[in-house]
C-alpha cells in the first residue's frame, strides 16, 4: 500500500513540476514533459503557420492541464530537441489582458531588460518618427530617445533578457519576447499575444 501511495505522490510531483515553463526547461528529458497534447511535427504540419520550422513537437492544450509560463496558461508552442531527444529550444505564445502586469513579472524574475527592438509606436510615444519620415536624417536625431521603462516593454517590438542562466552544457541561456497587438486592436490597447523564445544563446536567432 506504501509503495502505491508513493508512486502516486511521485507522479503528482512530476505533472506539478512542468507544469511550469521556464528557463530550466532547456536540456531537460523531453518524456517528463511530454503529455497527450503534444504532436510530432511532420511536413505536412507546416501549412499551419502556428507550427514552427524545424520544430519537431507541437504543443496545443485540449486534455490535459494546460502548461504555464509565469503562471500564463499557453496557447500552444513547438518545441525543438537535440539527438537525444533533450529540449534545446522552446517557443510559447501566451495571451495578456493587461500586459504590464506580465512584465512586471518578467522584471520581478529576470530583472530589467539587456536589448530592445523598438517599434514605430514606441518611437511616435515620445515624438519620434521612422528615418525615412525625415527629408534629412542625422542619426543624432534618436540620441534623446529613452530607453524602454518596464511600462513600456509591452510597446516594442521585441525585446530581451541575456544571461538569464546557463543550460546542462554552460551555454548562455536567452529569453526573447515578440509583442503582438490583440486582433482588432493596435498598440494602444493594454493586450498582448505574445511568442516568448526560451533558448541557449546560439539557437535564438535558429
Amino acid at each position: 500500500m506504501n509503495k502505491i501511495y508513493i508512486s502516486f505522490l511521485s507522479i503528482i510531483f512530476h505533472f506539478m513540476s512542468y507544469a511550469q515553463i521556464d528557463e530550466k526547461v532547456l536540456f531537460s528529458d523531453f518524456e517528463t514533459i511530454r503529455n497527450v497534447d503534444f504532436n510530432k511535427v511532420t511536413d505536412s504540419d507546416y501549412d499551419n503557420w502556428d507550427i514552427e520550422y524545424k520544430s519537431d513537437y507541437y504543443y496545443r492544450p485540449n486534455v490535459a492541464s494546460p502548461i504555464t509560463f509565469l503562471d500564463y496558461p499557453v496557447l500552444e508552442a513547438s518545441f525543438y530537441l537535440t539527438e537525444n531527444r533533450k529540449v534545446r529550444k522552446v517557443s510559447l505564445s501566451v495571451f495578456l489582458k493587461d500586459a504590464d502586469i506580465f512584465y512586471g513579472e518578467m522584471v520581478k524574475n529576470y530583472g530589467l531588460y539587456s536589448t530592445a527592438s523598438i517599434s514605430e509606436f514606441y518611437m511616435n510615444q515620445y515624438g519620434f518618427r521612422k528615418p525615412g519620415a525625415y527629408k534629412e536624417f542625422d542619426e543624432n536625431i534618436y540620441s534623446s530617445m529613452p530607453n524602454p521603462s518596464p511600462l513600456d516593454y509591452k510597446n516594442v517590438k521585441s525585446i530581451t533578457w541575456n544571461n538569464v542562466g546557463q543550460d546542462s552544457n554552460g551555454n548562455v541561456i536567452v529569453i526573447q519576447i515578440y509583442n503582438y497587438p490583440e486582433d482588432g486592436y493596435d498598440f494602444f490597447h493594454s493586450s498582448r499575444k505574445l511568442r516568448i523564445i526560451i533558448s541557449s544563446e546560439n539557437n535564438i536567432r535558429e
